[in-house]
């Protein structure tokens, strides 16, 4: 998970982080058992010579005199819930007999979640590990296992081969102990599974044995195995990402020539105490489901349902049409960048698209047919006629013929229930095409699963900033409540309006909504109100709620963890968090420091800076030191993992210390950093951990300039100066303009462009503003007002600091403080007022969501803290320092004087 340099994870692994509480993220080792029976059993039959302990969502069961390998062969139990207890009481047994390590999942409830297919593909079916300590072993026990369990089923387990026939006994050859060792950004490092060659344990989908070692058990390929399905369908492509439910593919039926959509489903998946049936009975529901709606032309048409080996396949008519959830309409660039008769269209276009959707839910529901799960990753739109087709039907329910197979949802369209058996409805349908009103604007729906009430403010916010028709706000909350006769009659009235020039409308005038003082104030107020609710009711082990990539590293960085909050409430609020800080210090210093990232947002140099300016100078210096001591200070470069991070903090400590060491440590790593750049037409560049040249602060070059502009007003040293705007020089040739707008893309291989302080566009700004307070070079400042005008107005996904509209906030304050020109002031004002529509309760207080709007956080990077941070700044019109970024050199001259004079004793 989260392979990407930001460690982002794709939202079909969010459910991961939700399944202990579905409004924070949290790791399963905080959730609370439910049921111990599965540990009674064990504890029954192991005895006193066994040590039993949980490891997140696990029970690991050891003999106090069993050491194991690093690697080998390991053998998977899959079992559906309601057969366990008695399958445990066989399966324990032999393993207690042979005395062979295993681990085992903690409850029925965590098991059903392996089970179902929100769990990803390689951990899905799960159940049970056991670990032989020998190949002899290995063999002896799977057997023993096959005999016991012959009655016994689960999910096929896909990053493993099945021993014999069985349906639940699994084999693969992978890690026994997980690597302790982390990389420079804080992840572990892959076990090395063969020792010659360098291989890792690659967690893969499917079978895969390493260089070297022989399946015990070979299977004799099957020659005669077509690669037709069904002795008819070619697979030409996956069109969608591959679930643990199975695929859907893109193919060509050879029988009529014509190309086919193939959905897959594999048994016992989604099987689970409250729900009996598996994705295949899902897979058939949707096919009676869409015979029954074939007359209406809103569906695809079935061709034919077979099954092959195990597997259920539905092969649907090809639809060659758009996901609404794909398009994602582009409309938020349009209204932002034209307010002219592109802005129209758009109007006329969302009006349209929306009365082709309301006919064919209504179409629907006349079969008697309810949706239940109306989302934009459902609808398929034809991109010039607007025609409209539904698919993904499996959570429907027929009302006439009372079939059902399970409650499905998606995140703000439609409410989320454990109880799967509970039927949607039509009034829940037509809440679900409200929600559609707000993503033809934009996407922001997963908000309203966290803060259902603020849809219609958050619609009314667009429709006033944007001069868009009010009726847009009337039509959604009329479809709230399932008022669908009135809609049909103010759409057609709406469209008639806008049938004149754009001129001649009077709309499309931007307003803009500001957040004032007392407004202002009375936010901050409830977000430390908000802050102190979770110290009182800790949320898993971080006792605040983070982003899911503090609790996959750990929890004490000052982007994503612990670090930032503190001195969030340290310097910002009357909170008293001393007790939990000083926890925290004395768990960090208990640590290995070897094994801890070196970086000043993902690690110890800023959590090193953090201390030292709340007050623990002492451990802080002590902290910093272990940064130098290290060689993974050496394996990035970046301003967030690497040199340019760490080099920056040695700046602070030189300033804040006086020790030479700590400007010596800040040369090494600029010799680091110079080591590794290359040059591009005389500047300079960096390429990241993953060879990709990223833009902006946080990973781009962006962020390395600014270090060496640093190091350059510490040193002086012109060479320092003439390496930062080399490297700022390619940034800003990368630079592009589109559409009369300067962007800059995430890095320059990819499509997209980023306005955000870690990547893209502000990020850039704030660096060319600190270039220019230092070298009063007019250019830097006039690219940074170019980037304000391309920024301004616009309506983000997020409202964090580092994705977000905070962040672009942060620029404008800066611009403000440089310049004093009040327009940058109101435009921090308005960014306010729309960070603060993502405000949600948190007992008494408030939060914010983080990444994908799928969890309240309150971590500097992604929540509460780093809106703090903004707000705070705003309310003082945009003075103040910013974290890191602004190192203070109060101390230089004094500094400066220090290392002469002992220099001058050297001699």
């Amino acid at each position: 998970m989260g392979d990407a340099i930001d460690k982002r994870i794709s939202v079909s692994d969010l459910p991961h982080f939700l399944f202990g509480q579905s409004k924070f993220f949290t790791k399963v080792q905080s959730y609370e058992v439910k049921d111990k029976s599965y540990l009674s059993i064990a504890e029954g039959i192991l005895g006193d010579s066994w040590e039993i302990r949980r490891r997140e969502a696990w029970y690991v069961a050891k003999p106090h005199s069993v050491e194991l390998p690093r690697h080998g062969f390991k053998i998977h139990i899959s079992l559906i819930s309601s057969l366990t207890p008695e399958a445990l009481e066989n399966i324990l047994p032999v393993l207690a007999e042979f005395g062979v390590a295993f681990k085992f999942l903690v409850d029925a409830h965590v098991q059903d979640f392996f089970n179902s297919q929100a769990c990803n593909k390689v951990s899905s079916g799960k159940f049970l590990t056991a670990y032989p300590a020998s190949q002899v072993e290995f063999e002896a026990v799977i057997e023993a296992l096959f005999t016991v369990t012959e009655a016994y089923y689960g999910p096929y387990i896909l990053s493993d081969r099945a021993y014999k026939e069985s349906r639940c006994v699994f084999y693969r050859y992978g890690t026994f102990t997980g690597n302790k060792e982390c990389d420079v950004t804080g992840a572990s490092k892959p076990v090395v599974i063969n020792e010659l060659t360098g291989e890792t344990d690659l967690r893969l989908p499917y079978f895969r044995l390493p260089e070297g070692i022989t399946d015990p058990f070979p299977c004799p390929d099957d020659e005669s195995e077509s690669e037709l399905l069904n002795q008819r369908y070619e697979v030409v492509d996956a069109l969608a990402s591959h679930s643990s439910k199975g695929g859907v593919y893109l193919a060509r039926d050879k029988k009529s020539g014509l190309t086919v959509v193939i959905k897959e489903a594999r048994p016992h998946i989604n099987r689970s105490l409250l729900n009996e049936h598996d994705a295949i009975s899902g897979l058939n529901h949707e096919a009676h489901i869409l015979r029954r709606l074939e007359h209406t032309g809103v569906t695809p048409k079935v061709v034919e349902v077979f099954k092959e080996w195990q597997h259920q396949f539905l092969v649907l008519e090809h639809i060659p049409f758009e996901t609404l959830n794909y398009r994602d309409w582009e409309n938020h660039n349009i209204l932002i960048n034209d307010q002219g008769e592109q802005a129209l269209q758009l109007c006329q276009r969302y009006f349209l698209l929306l009365a082709n959707i309301i006919k064919a839910v209504e179409l629907v529901h006349q079969t008697g047919v309810i949706i239940g799960d109306i989302a934009p990753q459902n609808i398929l739109i034809h991109p010039e006629t607007l025609e409209v087709k539904l698919i993904d039907l499996e959570g429907a329910y027929d009302q006439l013929n009372e079939q059902f197979y399970a409650r499905i949802t998606s995140r703000g369209f439609s409410e989320y229930d454990k109880n799967k058996r509970r039927k949607p409805t039509v009034d829940e349908d037509w809440q679900a095409v409200s929600a559609l009103c707000v993503h033809l604007l934009h996407p922001v729906c997963p908000l309203f699963a966290l803060n259902p009430a603020i849809k219609n403010t958050y619609l009314s916010a667009l429709v006033k900033s944007h001069g868009l028709p009010e009726c847009m706000s009337e039509v959604a909350m009329l479809l709230q409540a399932a008022q669908v006769d009135k809609v049909k009659q103010v759409i057609p009235t709406a469209l008639g309006q806008l049938t004149v020039p754009a001129a001649q409308t009077g709309l499309f005038e931007r307003k803009s909504l500001n957040l004032d003082e007392g407004e202002c104030k009375q936010l901050l107020k409830k977000m430390a109100d908000g802050l102190a609710h979770f110290i009182d009711n800790p949320v898993g082990e971080s006792t605040f709620p983070v982003d899911y990539r503090a609790l996959n590293s750990h929890p004490y960085s000052v982007s994503y963890g612990q670090f930032g909050i503190f001195y969030y409430l340290r310097k910002y609020t009357n909170i008293v968090a001393e007790p939990l800080m000083q926890k925290a210090i004395v768990e960090l210093m208990a640590l290995n420091m070897a094994n801890m990232p070196r970086g000043l947002y993902s690690g110890l140099s800023g959590i090193a800076w953090v201390m030292y300016e709340c007050g623990y100078q002492s451990d802080a210096t002590f902290l910093m030191k272990q940064v130098l001591k290290n060689d993974l200070r050496h394996d990035a470069c970046d301003l967030f993992y690497g040199a340019a991070g760490w080099g920056l903090a040695c700046l602070q400590f030189y300033s804040k210390t006086q020790q030479p060491e700590f400007l010596q440590g800040a040369k090494e790593a600029a010799e680091i950093i110079t080591n590794q750049l290359n040059e591009h037409q005389g500047t300079l560049y960096y390429k990241n951990l993953d060879g990709q040249p990223y833009s902006g602060l946080l990973h781009g070059n962006a962020g390395i300039a600014l270090f060496f502009l640093r190091l350059y007003q510490v040193t002086q040293n012109q060479e320092d100066l003439r390496l930062a705007t080399r490297c700022l020089q390619f940034e800003i040739d990368r630079g592009e303009r589109i559409n009369n707008e300067l962007v800059w893309r995430k890095n320059y291989n990819e499509k997209t462009t980023y306005p955000y302080l870690q990547f893209g566009s502000v990020g850039v700004g704030c660096v060319l503003l600190r270039f220019y307070s230092v070298t009063r070079e007019v250019k830097y400042l006039a690219l940074a007002q170019e980037i304000a005008q391309a920024t301004q107005g616009k309506f983000c996904i997020y409202p964090g600091a580092f994705v977000g509209m905070s962040g672009i906030g942060t620029f404008f304050l800066d611009l403000y403080r440089v310049t004093k020109d009040a327009q940058y002031l109101r435009e921090a004002n308005s960014i306010a007022y729309r960070v603060s529509l993502y405000q949600c309760a948190a007992g008494e207080g408030v939060a914010f969501p983080g990444d994908k709007l799928a969890g309240l956080t309150t971590d500097y990077a992604t929540g509460t803290v780093g809106v703090g941070f903004f707000l705070s700044r705003l309310l003082n019109d945009g003075q103040g320092r910013e974290l890191f970024l602004d190192p203070d050199f109060s101390g230089l001259e004094t500094c400066e004087q220090a290392a002469k004079a002992q220099l001058d004793s050297m001699e």
